[in-house]
């Protein structure tokens, strides 16, 4: 509890979302085919680093409308249907995000549809594997007790997808409008 607000997420949610959601996720961005144009890209300049300024100012961007979005969904739910079902949609909603930045993540440039949403065979099945394993946390008894889940409804989901989806709009309408928001350091 910080400040008479119970917190979102339990510690057990935290660790499956960084552990199970995100590996699923991330590990199948390096078999990401190679984009048509990347002959074309400039280099980046030689003191760039890995992590540049607009990559962080888009880690930061995206770490804000995701907790954000989770927070004030979290804080609506909690009147709406109470703090397990509440902490329940919160957890599902970041792990939702993580499936929608996974394909936000393929491009910093191009849109996800110009890329071909099923280009990526394997990335494609990570989250549906993801899919899979977020509904046995959420409805098989035994992982709701470990995960501290209660099961959610079809409307309660719908808050979750329409939520966690606003990140792939907002990124797919930056890149249609300023691709080089966050440059690469070039």
């Amino acid at each position: 509890v910080v400040a008479g607000i119970p917190l979102p997420v339990v510690a057990v949610q935290i660790l499956w979302i960084n552990i199970v959601t995100d590996g699923i996720c991330t590990i199948p961005l390096g078999l990401e085919p190679k984009h048509s144009n990347v002959l074309a890209e400039p280099p980046r300049r030689a003191g760039a680093g890995i992590v540049y300024r607009g990559m962080l100012t888009r880690v930061v961007f995206i770490a804000l409308f995701m907790s954000m979005g989770t927070f004030l969904v979290f804080r609506w739910e909690m009147q709406r249907v109470g703090l397990d079902e509440a902490r329940t949609i919160a957890f599902s909603m970041l792990v939702a995000f993580q499936w929608f930045n996974a394909l936000n993540a393929r491009s910093d440039r191009q849109s996800l549809f110009k890329l071909g949403v099923l280009s990526n065979r394997v990335l494609i099945g990570g989250i549906g594997l993801a899919i899979i394993l977020q509904a046995m946390v959420i409805y098989a008894p035994p992982l709701q007790r470990l995960f501290h889940t209660v099961p959610l409804s079809l409307s309660d989901w719908g808050v979750v997808v329409l939520m966690a989806g606003g990140l792939l709009l907002v990124e797919e309408v930056r890149k249609l409008i300023a691709p080089r928001l966050f440059s690469h350091g070039n």
